[in-house]
């Protein structure tokens, strides 16, 4: 099965919500702003998602939190699936009370749906390809459906109260966007202190609960998972990757980058480079 894909489709405060239908995904690490719902329809394929390796078949779904860097490898021949994009203005504006559940839950990375909604999914897409006057209603209603499933099946987690803060987000926040601006440099827990108000101990307990993960751990993954753009997409050898991104260790480089890749830093390029290579040659 081959249907269209526009793989530069994106949401905004007027188009919401976008479905998409493809049996080639992407094979280059990307992340957006926008959350995603991907449906595996038919077949199997690996897939790293935010550093980590997930194998999913038939009829698994993924809900790929905004933000977070992605890509898929691996695929069957029979593979296919569906992927809805959208953002937080599909519930509506900041105080509309469905905006406000979902602002309030941090939904499970891999989710089920009952066969009726799967079998919705088809439809849905196929109706965006037309002039119906009800495509974008039936698309939005899908997520709402899904939405509801998900609470009702309780696939979620409470946001922890103190997340809740408005100043807690917001210094959490700007922990996250001080990394991806200058996780090229060697910064420390101490330079994200200095945004904040907070006391050492309490922004680590801040932070680990918001991300899953301490501030080192963090820092890491993002470092590698900026790396394998550079090992794949650049000229440039292991060392410049390594110093490029952060790390002024190239042994050190190597251990993490196993850690979080399972493999070294130069398997995965040889792996990819040959991989992009042999995919422009089929464009």
């Amino acid at each position: 099965m081959s249907m269209e894909f526009n793989r530069f489709s994106r949401c905004s405060d007027t188009t919401p919500a976008i479905i998409n239908s493809s049996n080639q995904p992407f094979a280059a690490m990307h992340h957006h702003t926008e959350y995603e719902l991907f449906y595996l329809d038919k077949g199997t394929t690996d897939m790293i998602l935010g550093g980590n390796n997930i194998s999913l078949k038939t009829d698994d779904i993924i809900f790929i939190t905004a933000g977070t860097d992605h890509f898929f490898y691996n695929q069957s021949q029979n593979f296919h699936y569906y992927s809805i994009v959208f953002n937080p203005f599909t519930f509506g504006s900041e105080n509309d009370a469905t905006r406000k559940i979902f602002n309030e839950v941090i939904i499970n990375q891999e989710i089920y749906l009952s066969n009726q909604l799967e079998e919705k999914f088809e439809p849905v897409f196929a109706a965006q390809k037309t002039n119906m006057l009800s495509k974008d209603l039936m698309l939005k209603s899908l997520i709402f459906e899904i939405f509801t499933f998900i609470l009702n099946t309780k696939q979620y987690a409470p946001l922890p109260s103190f997340m809740e803060n408005d100043t807690n987000k917001k210094s959490i926040s700007q922990g996250l966007k001080y990394i991806r601006e200058h996780y090229m440099e060697n910064i420390s827990l101490n330079d994200l202190l200095n945004s904040t108000n907070y006391s050492k101990s309490h922004f680590i307990r801040l932070f680990k609960s918001s991300t899953g993960m301490n501030y080192t751990d963090y820092l890491n993954r993002f470092r590698v998972e900026q790396a394998c753009k550079d090992l794949v997409y650049s000229d440039k050898n292991i060392t410049e990757v390594a110093t490029e991104n952060g790390f002024n260790n190239i042994q050190y480089f190597s251990k993490i980058f196993k850690k979080y890749m399972d493999c070294t830093p130069k398997q995965y390029q040889k792996k990819w480079k040959a991989r992009t290579k042999k995919e422009a040659e089929l464009i």
